[in-house]
């Protein structure tokens, strides 16, 4: 079911073609107290697609390191999963983890990787890995890894020290997931709630239409707390409602922290829909909508966690419009349930193409207190393109980024 759905995936984006890199910039991976930007993806080399990583200095912009952490295959590929979980190696700063479909071996590899170096810290092979994230696990920081077992889902939680991951956990979910977050503790056992998206109900050729799904999940004995649905926007055709998934802090207010849901639309083969939901991490209620959920159309939506953009105590969102085919303008703004006042004001911002393919928010990379975010135009479907960080004061560009990062990644690969 997993190859299935990658090679659907794959000609979604096109034969030759590099899919947007995935971004996290919520972490200080060099210790000097400012947010850094870990940037993951692909890149051809001759015949066959390489993993790369590679992370910038927030205060800086200078590149830190760039690893080509391995070969995904020769087929076309899909982006890793790429998060930072944490000071792994005690060193005083984050690290993180890439997990990533090796096609020609039909294995899941994940790494974790120094955030000051890219050194190689542990490697793991898996042959029904979907996802990985970071978790506080039994009171400590660790990882969640999401893997499949039949029609289930297991979602195993890892305690990370020099000595190597240590099994803690293992609960298995009803219901067969792609993407795993974790939200944090809600019924006080020490460990983060599991949540799970399953987008692929937009397959219509092999799901036979089932819905599309976003699950909230007990730590403790992986009961389902909360499950919001996708849409059928035409017979037989759902909305991929999952296919991202992020915790957003408190947006409501309630104590209990929030999480996004995206089905991001965009589909030229489907024409599904797009949207954004905001829902409660307490009980999976919608608390705000961007984007129509009835509308058939091919308008891609991104959205991420923000931070409290003007300090009133709530999480705020940046979500995103971009555009298929250039048949509408992009739209880049921020959503909150407080006071909108001291939220900087996206319209008009110089985007590359004034085109959106890649959001990414909640991370202090200038030293002032309030979080940055990165925005990036026409990297779909091109073998270059470039990011912009920009001040979550004002908007204004403080750093671009490459993509990919170096003209040419290292021949080696970075362990």
């Amino acid at each position: 079911m997993l190859a299935q759905l990658l090679l659907t995936l794959q000609s979604l984006v096109g034969p030759g073609t590099a899919p947007a890199p995935v971004i996290d910039l919520r972490g200080d991976m060099d210790g000097d107290h400012c947010n850094d930007i870990l940037l993951a993806g692909v890149q051809r080399g001759g015949d066959y697609w390489f993993v790369y990583a590679a992370v910038y200095s927030g205060r800086t912009g200078e590149l830190m390191h760039c690893v080509r952490a391995g070969m995904s295959g020769s087929a076309q590929p899909m982006n890793p999963s790429a998060r930072i979980v944490g000071d792994v190696d005690g060193d005083g700063g984050c690290d993180y983890g890439l997990l990533w479909a090796e096609f020609d071996r039909n294995t899941n590899c994940l790494q974790l990787r120094s955030g000051r170096d890219g050194h190689l810290l542990t490697e793991w092979k898996h042959s029904r890995a979907y996802d990985v994230t970071g978790a506080k696990v039994d009171g400590s920081r660790g990882i969640y890894l999401l893997r499949g077992a039949g029609g289930h889902s297991v979602v195993e939680g890892y305690l990370l020290g020099k000595g190597g991951p240590a099994l803690l956990r293992s609960v298995e979910c009803v219901g067969s997931g792609m993407v795993l977050r974790a939200l944090e503790d809600l019924d006080g056992d020490s460990c983060d709630e599991p949540l799970i998206g399953m987008p692929c109900g937009g397959f219509s050729s092999w799901s036979f239409g089932d819905p599309s799904w976003v699950r909230q999940y007990a730590s403790r004995d992986g009961a389902v707390q909360t499950r919001i649905e996708g849409r059928h926007c035409e017979v037989d055709l759902q909305d991929q409602l999952g296919q991202s998934l992020e915790p957003c802090g408190d947006f409501d207010g309630d104590g209990k922290e929030d999480f996004l849901a995206v089905a991001p639309g965009g589909d030229p083969l489907m024409n599904s829909p797009g949207y954004v939901l905001v829902c409660s991490g307490s009980d999976g209620s919608v608390l705000q909508t961007f984007g129509d959920p009835r509308a058939c159309g091919g308008t891609t939506y991104l959205a991420s966690p923000a931070g409290d953009m003007n300090h009133d105590g709530r999480a705020d969102v940046l979500v995103a419009r971009g555009t298929r085919d250039n048949d509408s303008p992009a739209e880049l703004r921020f959503l909150s349930a407080g006071a909108e006042n001291g939220l900087p004001q996206l319209q008009g911002l110089d985007l590359v193409h004034d085109h959106i393919d890649v959001v990414a928010g909640g991370g202090d990379c200038d030293g002032d207190l309030i979080p940055d975010f990165v925005v990036g135009g026409r990297i779909v479907c091109q073998s270059s393109g470039e990011l912009q960080l920009r001040s979550g004061r004002d908007g204004a560009v403080l750093r671009t980024i490459p993509i990919p990062p170096l003209p040419s990644l290292p021949t080696t690969l970075g362990k």
